[in-house]
């Protein structure tokens, strides 16, 4: 007796909207607070800035992506991430530091995170996911953390995060030599095609956030 021959499942099933927003809400909270923590423990200026990079940030929605079970989850995790972290954040600066830093920065950096989180969250869906997709997946976060380095090195001009700043570029250098690796020399235009949209991303993302702060 023969069985017939079955097709795999092309989409992983989904496990519902509400357990996406809820990890996402638990790990933004961590996020936010480990942040805050970090800034005030770390010794130094250049070593702060590492417990408030908006690259790591956008790893951690990226990571919880991957956890999802769905790339419609994903992307709600991952703005559900960004958005409670923002908010934890500044609620960690009051209780820990005793000062009101008031709505306005937690507002601001919840509406980039509603923009980007979603993308960075469906992101981590596909790098774990679709081994088609893995590799511009991959490539979009090593793009953005080339940005925010290149950033800190020629835009920002201070002597003491370039130290920092040299890391983050190496470490986003070899994420995109692994993007590369994983997408063979015929894919490596659209690798490196998705790395220079989000390094264009990334610089017209922070020139608005910079705006939007003096302005408001």
């Amino acid at each position: 007796m023969t069985h017939p021959a079955t097709t795999p499942p092309t989409t992983v099933p989904s496990n519902g909207v509400a357990p996406a927003l809820l990890t996402g809400v638990a790990a933004g909270v961590i996020l936010g607070i480990l942040t805050q923590i970090g800034q005030g423990a770390l010794p130094d200026d250049a070593a702060s800035l590492l417990a408030n990079s908006g690259g790591a940030w956008l790893v951690a929605a990226f990571v919880v992506g991957a956890l999802m079970s769905s790339a419609g989850r994903a992307a709600t995790a991952g703005a559900a991430t960004l958005v409670a972290a923002s908010f934890t954040y500044y609620e960690a600066v009051d209780l820990f530091e005793q000062v009101s830093s008031g709505p306005r920065g937690a507002l601001i950096w919840s509406a980039a995170g509603v923009v980007a989180g979603p993308v960075f969250g469906a992101a981590g869906f596909w790098a774990r996911h679709s081994p088609r997709g893995r590799p511009a997946a991959v490539a979009l976060v090593g793009g953005v953390l080339v940005a925010e380095a290149m950033h800190l090195l020629w835009w920002v001009g201070v002597d003491t995060l370039r130290g920092v700043a040299a890391v983050e570029l190496a470490i986003g250098a070899v994420v995109l030599a692994w993007a590369l690796r994983l997408a063979g020399a015929r894919r490596a235009p659209e690798v490196l095609g998705v790395a220079a949209a989000a390094w264009v991303a990334a610089r017209l993302g922070t020139e608005a956030v910079d705006l939007v702060f003096s302005r408001v």
